[in-house]
């Protein structure tokens, strides 16, 4: 590459840094970002759309840990938090059919905060802290999803707290109407 070629190279790319450095937006906000990439066939124009909102269900126990219920995304997904089997007053059943209700209870909460239902559930991952849970754990899962197949991936494997049954975490869509 020719010594002007290469200059010039690395000018525009100096340029392009400084100019497209956006700002990071407040959570909970949107933001249009644009630019120009230099490519190996020249500069290529971008944009992208940078937006999250914070999902929280007043009908559940309040988040604490630096964490929320559920985060909607720009691009139509909400991804929901590992919900357990807390209620709102911090109990916990002692019956294992009871914690996986509570549980989808909890996770139906942060879909009805985002306006959204279980139809709009794209993935659920279940932890379970024993594999003999499996077929209650599925019969629950079929009571409320009824119909609907979302992907779903389920661990065994060592819990939060010792008492707990599951946890469940999921990825949404939410609808542009949301």
């Amino acid at each position: 590459m020719p010594l002007k070629l290469k200059a010039l190279t690395k000018t525009m790319i100096e340029t392009v840094q400084q100019r497209d450095e956006p700002p990071r937006p407040p959570f909970g906000t949107c933001l249009r970002t644009s630019g120009t990439q230099v490519t190996r066939k020249g500069l290529r124009s971008w944009w992208t759309m940078v937006c999250m909102r914070r999902i929280n269900s007043s009908g559940l126990a309040a988040p604490v840990g630096g964490y929320s219920h559920g985060v909607a995304t720009g691009d139509e997904l909400l991804f929901i938090s590992g919900q357990t089997p807390e209620s709102t007053d911090g109990s916990v059943s002692p019956e294992p059919e009871m914690q996986l209700r509570q549980i989808w209870a909890n996770l139906k909460g942060v879909l009805d905060a985002a306006r959204v239902d279980v139809s709009d559930l794209v993935h659920v991952r279940t932890y379970l802290a024993d594999r003999s849970h499996r077929s209650i754990n599925a019969e629950v899962r079929r009571d409320v999803l009824g119909a609907h197949e979302p992907a779903l991936t389920v661990v065994v494997c060592d819990l939060f707290e010792p008492g707990w049954v599951a946890e469940i975490e999921a990825v949404a869509r939410v609808p542009a109407s949301s």
